[in-house]
């Protein structure tokens, strides 16, 4: 550790600035959240999402895909693979992908901290996620 950073003091929260304390209040706040937060969840990169798509299909009882083609996608990138296992997925007889076991994995565990203190915020919101936590906690109780 440098001695700048041994004798330097962080937050372990930085303070909001004014303006975007401001912008909350009047309901004027629009907040992007991106794949990060998903991440630090628990959820899957793309690759990883690729991956556990394509082992769905292979773990099925009529195996779309055996493990040696599972093994020989390797190679290919997240988007491809998740080409392949979405046409794969839709032809008859196979089990469609099981999104929420491969996007929120940790479902059992109830809505995650972040993502209901990013909502405390009075803020609209802006995602590109996969996952569903902000809409479970816009859904009226």
């Amino acid at each position: 550790m440098t001695e700048l950073a041994k004798s330097s003091k962080f937050p372990d929260i930085p303070d909001i600035p004014s303006e975007i304390q401001d912008a909350a209040k009047q309901g004027k706040l629009v907040i992007f959240v991106g794949a990060g937060v998903s991440r630090l969840v628990g959820g899957p990169s793309w690759d990883e999402m690729a991956n556990k798509f394509l082992d769905q299909l292979a773990n099925q009882k009529s195996a779309a895909l055996t493990f040696a083609d599972v093994e020989q996608l390797e190679r290919y990138g997240a988007r491809t693979k998740i080409s392949i296992a979405m046409d794969i997925s839709r032809k008859d007889g196979f089990r469609p992908i099981n999104f929420g076991d491969v996007l929120q994995p940790n479902i059992a565990n109830g809505i995650p901290k972040v993502y209901k203190d990013l909502y405390a915020m009075n803020a609209c919101f802006v995602t590109t996620n996969y996952d569903e936590w902000l809409d479970k906690l816009a859904e009226p109780h």
